[in-house]
């Protein structure tokens, strides 16, 4: 899948924003073209308790203003990792 330099700006923006949030420990931003259209998948590993409605509101109100193609939550206990440490997809 091609990925424009603005929609890797966008994922970064996504990938910090999350992380500002207090009980997010760690996340993962991916790209995924469904049907033709794209949207984001977050992998989310937290330290208590979040619903997607908390996180969605959190984007929204860190990124007011900025045009961000939908995005979908998966909360996992902890991200797939290499064992050079890189996001294993």
């Amino acid at each position: 899948m091609n990925v424009s330099s603005s929609e890797v700006a966008n994922y970064y923006y996504l990938t910090s924003t999350l992380l500002s949030h207090p009980l997010i420990v760690d996340c993962a931003v991916l790209p995924r073209r469904t049907a033709g259209d794209r949207e984001s998948i977050a992998y989310i590993v937290t330290s208590s308790y979040l619903s997607s409605e908390v996180l969605q509101n959190h984007i929204q109100s860190t990124l007011a203003g900025t045009t961000l193609p939908p995005i979908s939550f998966v909360f996992v206990s902890r991200l797939p990792l290499t064992d050079d440490g890189a996001l294993d997809e």
